[in-house]
């Protein structure tokens, strides 16, 4: 019945999470239409997002021991809606005031996000079936990202003031708090236990913290440059350009849906090996496509290439997965979250977009090397 109830709470969780930080580059596009923000200050915005992600996961793999999960989550969890209230008020600011509003706003999201997202995988990753609920629950993230840029090309039209959806947003994340303050959570304990940090000596922990960190490069940098680079290179504008964000989180939710009911395997590391190939594959062909059609084939390919990265890599974790563990794991890979969509905006601001998003190839490389040296660790353990 646990099992049951905190899969649940992990799913309705991941929906909201995903429904309201997904849109950011959706939003940071609209922003630099309505606002005229540059290469570079866009770059900051969607970095602040994973600079205050990092921050909560940190603080998320060490509260709970203290306070609990329940009140470590309601605490946290409600900057996603702070967040979005003050985007709305961004509108009646000068545009360097904008501008760091923006960031302040951008770094409350992520606290929210990281905070959520935290609590849902270790709810999801303590269940009997650790992989399969992962990546169900990863696939209900998708499906509110998915939904997201609708909700955009919807309220952001002319028929309404263009900070609506930002309100919207907020309505969601205010739904996300209340999913967490009537979940049932374990609270502090009365004699809090020492924290164990044995895991810092196990090389699988790094393994799976670095390939967490190309995987933060990866999806934040493609994610939230995505939009700006159809518009920019003329293969996509207007509203097209936004469903290009529903499209890949489409095929990102199909993907986990399908590992986690039909996928059979026992080497998630053979796994991850595959999936790093194929994404390198179809974000080559993307990167060399010119016109809509092979742009928007190649990308539903890399949306299901790269789709299972995060819950597979969890689940590969193993016997190390605890709060303590999640709090520094998810803080230094989402150090990739940060600084990938900065550097990207900086080269695409000196060489232009192409470069800059070619940037991404960096991270697919040490991504696919990383999940090799973990398979090799596991065949010598079985040997």
């Amino acid at each position: 019945m646990n099992d049951i109830v905190n899969r649940n709470t992990a799913i309705k969780g991941m929906f909201f999470t995903g429904m309201c930080s997904a849109s950011c580059g959706v939003l940071v596009a609209l922003l630099q239409e309505k606002a005229g923000i540059s290469y570079s200050q866009a770059g900051v915005i969607l970095s602040s997002l994973s600079l205050g992600q990092v921050f909560s996961s940190f603080l998320a793999g060490i509260l709970p021991i203290r306070i609990g999960l329940k009140k470590t989550v309601n605490i946290m969890g409600i900057g996603i809606f702070l967040g979005y209230i003050l985007l709305t008020l961004t509108s009646v600011f000068k545009p360097l005031f904008m501008f760091y509003l923006c960031v302040l706003a951008f770094v409350l999201t992520g606290i929210g996000k990281g905070s959520t997202i935290n609590v849902s995988n270790l709810l999801s990753a303590k269940t009997k079936e650790p992989t399969k609920n992962l990546n169900l629950e990863n696939a209900a993230f998708a499906f509110g990202a998915l939904l997201s840029p609708f909700v955009i090309s919807v309220f952001g039209s002319n028929m309404f003031a263009w900070w609506t959806p930002m309100l919207i947003f907020a309505f969601f994340g205010a739904m996300l708090s209340l999913v967490f303050f009537r979940a049932k959570l374990p609270k502090a304990e009365k004699k809090a236990k020492i924290n164990d940090f044995s895991f810092l000596k196990k090389k699988r922990f790094w393994n799976v913290t670095v390939l967490l960190f190309c995987q933060q490069c990866i999806e934040v940098g493609v994610t939230g440059w995505l939009v700006t680079y159809f518009k920019d290179t003329g293969i996509l504008t207007g509203v097209f350009s936004q469903m290009t964000v529903s499209l890949i989180w489409t095929t990102m939710m199909i993907i986990r849906l399908w590992i986690a009911f039909k996928y059979k395997g026992n080497s998630l590391p053979k796994l991850l090996i595959v999936m790093g190939l194929a994404s390198m594959l179809s974000y080559v062909g993307l990167l060399l496509s010119t016109t809509a059609v092979p742009a928007i084939v190649c990308l539903g390919l890399f949306g299901l290439s790269i789709g299972s990265f995060y819950p597979v890599i969890i689940a590969s974790a193993g016997n190390i997965l605890s709060s303590e563990s999640m709090g520094i794991m998810l803080p230094i890979g989402s150090i990739g979250a940060v600084t990938m969509p900065s550097v990207m905006g900086f080269v695409a601001g000196y060489f232009g977009i192409h470069a800059g998003m070619l940037v991404i190839m960096f991270a697919i490389v040490v991504f696919i090397l990383s999940s090799y040296v973990m398979l090799i660790d596991d065949k010598k353990l079985k040997n």
